[in-house]
């Protein structure tokens, strides 16, 4: 993976009852973020061991300007709010990579 490449990583605690219906969007943001015109480089999500309501994504992108598109896509917008009103917490954050294998990211 090379540094300096953007993605986003967000924190999501499901509400009790709502893990299928939140996997479910989770689902259909993936299927709409692999059809836009500048589409993610790959995506994982993954569920907590300790806490099966509590899962952890990232999206990786090419460039900060594809996260930016994503972001004002007005589909994309509403399938992140329905996400959201199906958890007790929500964080995300746009970040990039600076190192990898140990290697500082270019100054």
């Amino acid at each position: 993976m090379s540094v300096d490449r953007p993605c986003t990583l967000a924190t999501l605690r499901a509400r009790s009852g709502q893990e299928g219906e939140l996997l479910h969007v989770m689902t259909e943001l993936g299927e709409l973020l692999a059809g836009l015109p500048a589409r993610p480089g790959g995506s994982t999500l993954v569920q907590s061991l300790d806490d099966p309501l509590v899962y952890h994504s990232s999206v990786w992108w090419h460039r900060v300007e594809d996260l930016e598109a994503m972001r004002a896509d007005p589909a994309v917008v509403q399938r992140l709010e329905r996400m959201v009103g199906l958890c007790r917490e929500f964080t995300s954050s746009a970040c990039r990579v600076v190192v990898t294998d140990g290697d500082p990211a270019p100054a």
